[in-house]
């Protein structure tokens, strides 16, 4: 069996790199006027993880499929 490209491992840690990014700049509640707001951008990057969870999951099928 051979094990996955150091390109495709970095492009992986990459992606969570990013992910983990994302999650971080999400706010921590705050004031109910911003509260809307708020909302707003966290689902707005809660969807980009979303995508980018999706990108991971089809690279890590895609290396499983090459290399199993």
């Amino acid at each position: 069996m051979n094990s996955p490209s150091v390109e495709t491992l970095a492009l992986l840690a990459r992606e969570l790199q990013v992910s983990m990014e994302i999650l971080a700049a999400i706010p921590s509640p705050s004031a109910k006027s911003k509260t809307a707001r708020r909302e707003g951008l966290e689902f707005s990057l809660l969807a980009e993880v979303d995508r980018l969870n999706d990108k991971q999951l089809e690279a890590l099928i895609t290396v499983d499929r090459t290399y199993s």
